[in-house]
Protein backbone atom coordinates (compact mmCIF):
# COMPACT_ATOMS: atom_id res chain seq x y z
CA UNK A 1 0.00 0.00 0.00
CA UNK A 2 1.45 3.19 -0.79
CA UNK A 3 2.49 5.96 1.71
CA UNK A 4 1.76 9.37 1.19
CA UNK A 5 1.97 12.62 3.73
CA UNK A 6 -0.83 14.58 4.51
CA UNK A 7 -1.21 18.43 5.30
CA UNK A 8 -3.24 20.51 7.32
CA UNK A 9 -2.93 24.20 7.34
CA UNK A 10 -5.50 26.87 7.53
CA UNK A 11 -6.22 26.65 3.88
CA UNK A 12 -7.05 23.69 3.06
CA UNK A 13 -6.40 19.95 4.23
CA UNK A 14 -4.54 16.85 2.21
CA UNK A 15 -6.50 13.73 2.68
CA UNK A 16 -4.69 10.22 1.35
CA UNK A 17 -7.42 8.22 0.25
CA UNK A 18 -6.38 4.32 0.24
CA UNK A 19 -8.25 1.17 -0.99
CA UNK A 20 -8.43 -1.99 -0.35
CA UNK A 21 -10.68 -4.95 -0.69
CA UNK A 22 -12.12 -7.72 1.93
CA UNK A 23 -14.27 -10.63 1.34
CA UNK A 24 -13.98 -13.92 2.78
CA UNK A 25 -10.24 -14.46 1.59
CA UNK A 26 -9.17 -15.72 -1.39
CA UNK A 27 -12.83 -16.49 -3.04
CA UNK A 28 -13.34 -18.44 -6.19
CA UNK A 29 -14.13 -16.41 -9.62
CA UNK A 30 -18.06 -16.55 -9.89
CA UNK A 31 -19.27 -19.52 -11.79
CA UNK A 32 -16.13 -20.91 -12.09
CA UNK A 33 -14.23 -24.47 -11.47
CA UNK A 34 -11.58 -24.52 -9.90
CA UNK A 35 -8.40 -26.65 -9.97
CA UNK A 36 -8.08 -29.07 -7.10
CA UNK A 37 -4.59 -29.38 -5.42
CA UNK A 38 -5.43 -31.88 -2.38
CA UNK A 39 -8.06 -33.98 -1.42
CA UNK A 40 -8.94 -31.58 1.52
CA UNK A 41 -10.17 -30.10 -1.53
CA UNK A 42 -13.04 -32.88 -2.00
CA UNK A 43 -16.66 -31.87 -0.92
CA UNK A 44 -19.03 -34.69 -0.94
CA UNK A 45 -22.06 -33.84 -3.07
CA UNK A 46 -20.31 -30.93 -4.74
CA UNK A 47 -19.78 -30.87 -8.86
CA UNK A 48 -16.72 -31.43 -10.65
CA UNK A 49 -15.50 -31.66 -13.88
CA UNK A 50 -12.60 -34.20 -14.59
CA UNK A 51 -10.11 -32.92 -17.67
CA UNK A 52 -6.85 -33.78 -18.98
CA UNK A 53 -5.40 -30.32 -19.15
CA UNK A 54 -2.60 -32.01 -21.83
CA UNK A 55 -5.31 -31.95 -24.04
CA UNK A 56 -7.65 -28.85 -23.06
CA UNK A 57 -10.91 -31.34 -22.70
CA UNK A 58 -13.16 -32.44 -20.35
CA UNK A 59 -14.63 -35.96 -20.04
CA UNK A 60 -18.27 -35.24 -21.89
CA UNK A 61 -21.58 -36.47 -21.91
CA UNK A 62 -20.82 -38.59 -24.66
CA UNK A 63 -20.75 -42.56 -24.12
CA UNK A 64 -18.97 -44.47 -26.52
CA UNK A 65 -19.14 -48.31 -27.25
CA UNK A 66 -16.74 -49.59 -23.95
CA UNK A 67 -15.69 -45.72 -23.11
CA UNK A 68 -16.27 -42.14 -22.44
CA UNK A 69 -15.92 -39.15 -24.67
CA UNK A 70 -13.76 -36.30 -24.77
CA UNK A 71 -15.47 -32.44 -25.34
CA UNK A 72 -13.21 -29.20 -25.37
CA UNK A 73 -12.90 -26.97 -22.64
CA UNK A 74 -11.21 -23.67 -21.92
CA UNK A 75 -8.88 -23.60 -19.23
CA UNK A 76 -7.64 -20.47 -17.92
CA UNK A 77 -5.61 -18.63 -15.38
CA UNK A 78 -2.05 -21.05 -15.81
CA UNK A 79 -4.81 -23.90 -15.49
CA UNK A 80 -6.27 -23.69 -12.67
CA UNK A 81 -9.91 -22.36 -13.69
CA UNK A 82 -12.61 -22.59 -16.00
CA UNK A 83 -15.38 -20.43 -16.57
CA UNK A 84 -18.66 -21.77 -16.01
CA UNK A 85 -20.25 -19.88 -18.63
CA UNK A 86 -17.77 -21.08 -21.58
CA UNK A 87 -18.47 -24.72 -21.43
CA UNK A 88 -20.16 -26.80 -23.71
CA UNK A 89 -23.34 -28.53 -22.96
CA UNK A 90 -21.81 -31.82 -23.47
CA UNK A 91 -18.94 -31.39 -20.76
CA UNK A 92 -19.76 -34.08 -18.15
CA UNK A 93 -21.09 -32.26 -14.75
CA UNK A 94 -19.87 -35.02 -11.66
CA UNK A 95 -21.30 -35.32 -8.41
CA UNK A 96 -18.75 -36.53 -6.54
CA UNK A 97 -20.23 -38.17 -3.57
CA UNK A 98 -17.81 -39.97 -0.56
CA UNK A 99 -19.03 -43.67 -0.31
CA UNK A 100 -17.07 -44.69 2.73
CA UNK A 101 -13.61 -44.02 4.09
CA UNK A 102 -11.33 -43.12 1.01
CA UNK A 103 -14.24 -43.88 -1.24
CA UNK A 104 -15.72 -41.92 -3.91
CA UNK A 105 -17.92 -42.18 -6.22
CA UNK A 106 -18.53 -40.24 -9.67
CA UNK A 107 -22.35 -39.41 -10.83
CA UNK A 108 -22.59 -37.70 -14.13
CA UNK A 109 -25.91 -35.94 -13.78
CA UNK A 110 -26.16 -34.23 -17.08
CA UNK A 111 -26.64 -35.70 -21.04
CA UNK A 112 -28.62 -38.62 -22.31
CA UNK A 113 -26.09 -40.83 -20.45
CA UNK A 114 -26.64 -40.04 -16.66
CA UNK A 115 -25.60 -42.33 -13.83
CA UNK A 116 -22.53 -43.64 -12.21
CA UNK A 117 -18.90 -44.14 -13.66
CA UNK A 118 -17.67 -47.35 -13.28
CA UNK A 119 -14.61 -49.84 -14.18
CA UNK A 120 -15.93 -52.23 -16.83
CA UNK A 121 -13.08 -54.44 -17.96
CA UNK A 122 -13.19 -57.75 -18.63
CA UNK A 123 -9.96 -59.69 -19.35
CA UNK A 124 -10.87 -59.94 -23.34
CA UNK A 125 -11.86 -56.23 -22.89
CA UNK A 126 -9.61 -54.66 -20.10
CA UNK A 127 -10.00 -51.09 -20.85
CA UNK A 128 -13.36 -50.04 -20.53
CA UNK A 129 -15.06 -47.03 -18.35
CA UNK A 130 -19.15 -46.84 -18.43
CA UNK A 131 -22.41 -45.52 -16.79
CA UNK A 132 -25.12 -47.06 -15.21
CA UNK A 133 -27.97 -45.77 -12.92
CA UNK A 134 -27.83 -48.78 -10.68
CA UNK A 135 -24.40 -49.40 -8.41
CA UNK A 136 -25.05 -52.77 -7.81
CA UNK A 137 -22.55 -55.09 -8.47
CA UNK A 138 -20.68 -52.28 -10.35
CA UNK A 139 -17.29 -51.43 -9.63
CA UNK A 140 -18.57 -47.99 -9.01
CA UNK A 141 -16.75 -46.26 -6.47
CA UNK A 142 -12.89 -44.98 -6.97
CA UNK A 143 -9.88 -43.85 -4.43
CA UNK A 144 -8.84 -40.44 -5.34
CA UNK A 145 -5.04 -39.05 -4.98
CA UNK A 146 -3.60 -35.73 -5.81
CA UNK A 147 -0.56 -34.23 -6.64
CA UNK A 148 0.52 -30.83 -5.43
CA UNK A 149 0.66 -30.14 -9.23
CA UNK A 150 -3.17 -31.01 -9.26
CA UNK A 151 -2.76 -34.60 -10.87
CA UNK A 152 -5.41 -36.71 -9.65
CA UNK A 153 -5.18 -40.62 -9.71
CA UNK A 154 -8.14 -41.97 -10.07
CA UNK A 155 -8.84 -46.00 -9.05
CA UNK A 156 -11.62 -47.97 -9.17
CA UNK A 157 -11.83 -50.79 -6.64
CA UNK A 158 -12.03 -54.32 -7.85
CA UNK A 159 -15.05 -56.07 -6.04
CA UNK A 160 -14.29 -59.32 -7.83
CA UNK A 161 -10.88 -59.41 -7.03
CA UNK A 162 -9.76 -60.09 -10.70
CA UNK A 163 -5.84 -59.48 -11.84
CA UNK A 164 -4.54 -57.49 -14.94
CA UNK A 165 -8.09 -55.60 -14.92
CA UNK A 166 -8.18 -51.61 -15.35
CA UNK A 167 -8.70 -49.55 -12.73
CA UNK A 168 -6.96 -46.02 -13.60
CA UNK A 169 -9.36 -43.45 -14.82
CA UNK A 170 -7.05 -41.63 -17.64
CA UNK A 171 -7.25 -39.73 -20.77
CA UNK A 172 -5.73 -41.57 -23.83
CA UNK A 173 -2.36 -40.14 -25.13
CA UNK A 174 -3.91 -40.37 -28.72
CA UNK A 175 -7.66 -41.05 -28.88
CA UNK A 176 -10.33 -38.14 -27.54
CA UNK A 177 -11.60 -40.70 -24.89
CA UNK A 178 -11.45 -41.54 -21.59
CA UNK A 179 -11.15 -44.41 -20.12
CA UNK A 180 -9.41 -47.15 -17.15
CA UNK A 181 -6.17 -48.43 -17.82
CA UNK A 182 -4.11 -50.78 -16.09
CA UNK A 183 -1.08 -48.31 -14.94
CA UNK A 184 0.24 -45.50 -15.80
CA UNK A 185 0.88 -44.35 -19.80
CA UNK A 186 -1.48 -42.11 -20.79
CA UNK A 187 -2.67 -39.10 -19.78
CA UNK A 188 -3.00 -37.92 -15.94
CA UNK A 189 -6.09 -36.14 -15.31
CA UNK A 190 -7.25 -33.55 -13.05
CA UNK A 191 -10.49 -32.51 -11.02
CA UNK A 192 -11.74 -29.05 -11.43
CA UNK A 193 -14.47 -28.02 -8.52
CA UNK A 194 -17.27 -25.61 -8.93
CA UNK A 195 -17.11 -22.91 -6.62
CA UNK A 196 -20.41 -20.60 -5.58
CA UNK A 197 -20.25 -17.20 -7.68
CA UNK A 198 -19.32 -15.30 -4.20
CA UNK A 199 -16.32 -13.11 -4.61
CA UNK A 200 -13.27 -13.15 -7.37
CA UNK A 201 -9.61 -14.78 -6.72
CA UNK A 202 -6.69 -11.89 -6.37
CA UNK A 203 -9.16 -9.68 -7.23
CA UNK A 204 -6.11 -6.88 -8.75
CA UNK A 205 -8.62 -4.08 -7.81
CA UNK A 206 -6.52 -0.47 -7.59
CA UNK A 207 -7.40 3.03 -7.02
CA UNK A 208 -6.52 5.78 -9.85
CA UNK A 209 -4.86 8.56 -9.41
CA UNK A 210 -3.17 7.31 -5.45
CA UNK A 211 -3.92 10.08 -3.98
CA UNK A 212 -6.79 12.53 -3.36
CA UNK A 213 -6.76 16.41 -2.58
CA UNK A 214 -9.45 17.74 -0.79
CA UNK A 215 -10.36 21.20 0.34
CA UNK A 216 -11.20 21.77 3.77
CA UNK A 217 -14.21 21.06 4.46
CA UNK A 218 -14.56 19.29 1.03
CA UNK A 219 -16.87 17.02 -0.91
CA UNK A 220 -16.00 14.74 -3.27
CA UNK A 221 -19.40 13.46 -4.65
CA UNK A 222 -18.30 11.47 -7.82
CA UNK A 223 -16.91 7.87 -7.13
CA UNK A 224 -13.57 7.40 -7.60
CA UNK A 225 -12.28 4.84 -11.09
CA UNK A 226 -11.32 1.97 -9.97
CA UNK A 227 -9.51 -0.50 -12.17
CA UNK A 228 -11.43 -3.55 -11.55
CA UNK A 229 -10.46 -6.55 -14.59
CA UNK A 230 -12.64 -9.34 -12.82
CA UNK A 231 -15.60 -6.97 -12.50
CA UNK A 232 -15.76 -7.44 -8.64
CA UNK A 233 -19.25 -6.05 -7.14
CA UNK A 234 -18.64 -3.34 -4.40
CA UNK A 235 -20.82 -3.64 -1.70
CA UNK A 236 -19.84 -1.22 0.82
CA UNK A 237 -17.32 1.75 1.77
CA UNK A 238 -16.12 2.05 5.25
CA UNK A 239 -13.85 4.53 6.49
CA UNK A 240 -11.25 3.62 9.44
CA UNK A 241 -11.14 7.26 10.75
CA UNK A 242 -14.78 8.83 10.83
CA UNK A 243 -13.17 12.15 12.79
CA UNK A 244 -10.89 12.58 9.56
CA UNK A 245 -13.27 11.80 6.71
CA UNK A 246 -16.48 9.65 6.46
CA UNK A 247 -17.55 8.00 3.34
CA UNK A 248 -21.38 6.45 2.12
CA UNK A 249 -21.75 3.27 0.97
CA UNK A 250 -22.18 4.58 -2.61
CA UNK A 251 -18.66 5.92 -2.05
CA UNK A 252 -18.96 9.44 -1.55
CA UNK A 253 -15.98 10.91 0.77
CA UNK A 254 -16.87 13.79 3.21
CA UNK A 255 -13.90 15.39 5.28
CA UNK A 256 -15.09 15.47 8.73
CA UNK A 257 -13.15 18.26 9.91
CA UNK A 258 -10.17 16.19 12.12
CA UNK A 259 -6.50 16.37 11.01
CA UNK A 260 -5.08 12.74 9.93
CA UNK A 261 -5.12 9.94 7.17
CA UNK A 262 -8.04 7.48 6.41
CA UNK A 263 -8.36 4.93 4.75
CA UNK A 264 -11.16 4.07 3.17
CA UNK A 265 -11.97 0.29 2.40
CA UNK A 266 -14.20 -1.09 -0.55
CA UNK A 267 -15.64 -4.77 0.36
CA UNK A 268 -16.77 -6.97 -1.73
Amino acid sequence: MMKRFFYHSILSLFLLVMFCITGGGNLAKAQSYQLVRSTDGLVSGDKYLIVSKDKGDALSTEQKTINRGAQAVSIVQNGSSIDAATLNSNVAIIVLTEEGTDLWSFQVTNGSNTGYLYAAGTKSKPNQLLTNTSTSGLDYRATISIATTGEATIVFENQKNTSGLSRTLQRNKTSALYSCYASAGQLPVYLYHYVEPTGTENPDISYSPSSLTIAASGTLTKQPELKNPNSVTIKSYSSDSTSVATVTDEGVIALAGGTGTATITATS
